[in-house]
């Protein structure tokens, strides 16, 4: 595994690679760590996917990859506040897909200190109840399409958070809102009057009351899925 880690710096060391895509197909799915990848400065990479490996951090020299359009990273079992930080200061940084189980101590906070300079589109897969997300005042400035999926069955999985702030992405154009833990079929059916579920219903109403305020009025659009089982976040706070 550690020749194949250095052999995967070596290549996005590159002069001539631009677009990266690493899969791990195999049934059992091991911890992978990318410190070692260390690519030199400049770097020309422009696309970079990872998917089906479980990453623990995001290393600190991805910061340093100037030239970085596209961000596809999956299974990462905590997004620490440090990662926040380090993809914020991608500078090139257009589109970013994130799957996690949640954020450490059960918040994912986004401040408003210049990160995320270039970013227009965030998707955000919340895979486990209990994290509370919070955009905050001056965050990530050009953002226009931002898709959220979260679980949510209960209140407490949304672990005390009283407002998402999405209302303080300034050129917001879009909203996308998968939330799991109840399904309706019907056509007419509106996630913000839900009278059965309590958690779906006050985070739709937080999401459409913020839109509501935002100068650019942003389209959303609700989906809703069935999801029974609610796995608080704690439960794997013994992973490594």
């Amino acid at each position: 595994a550690e020749g194949c880690h250095s052999y995967v710096g070596t290549l996005i060391s590159s002069c001539n690679l631009h677009n990266l895509y690493i899969t791990d197909y195999s049934v059992d799915m091991y911890p992978m760590s990318l410190d070692s990848w260390h690519p030199a400065i400049p770097c020309s990479l422009r696309k970079l996917r990872i998917k089906d490996y479980f990453i623990y951090k995001v290393p600190n020299w991805m910061a340093s990859l100037g030239n970085l359009v596209v961000l596809k990273l999956h299974l990462i079992p905590y997004l620490r506040p440090e990662d926040v930080e380090i993809l914020g200061a991608i500078p090139s940084l257009l589109f970013l897909k994130l799957e996690t189980a949640g954020g450490t101590n059960g918040r994912i906070t986004v401040h408003g200190r210049n990160e995320f300079e270039s970013l227009k589109y965030l998707y955000l897969d919340i895979g486990i109840c209990g994290t509370a997300l919070e955009f905050q005042v001056g965050s990530m400035p050009k953002l226009e399409h931002l898709m959220l999926e979260l679980h949510v069955h209960k209140r407490k999985c949304l672990n005390g958070a009283s407002d998402l702030g999405i209302q303080h992405l300034s050129s917001l154009r879009r909203v996308e809102a998968d939330i799991g833990g109840y399904c309706n079929d019907d056509s007419n059916y509106d996630p913000t009057e839900d009278k059965n579920n309590e958690a779906i219903r006050w985070v739709a109403s937080a999401i459409n009351g913020a839109i509501m305020t935002h100068p650019n009025r942003p389209t959303i659009r609700f989906q809703t899925w069935a999801d029974d089982k609610c796995e608080q976040f704690e439960c794997i706070s013994s992973l490594p």
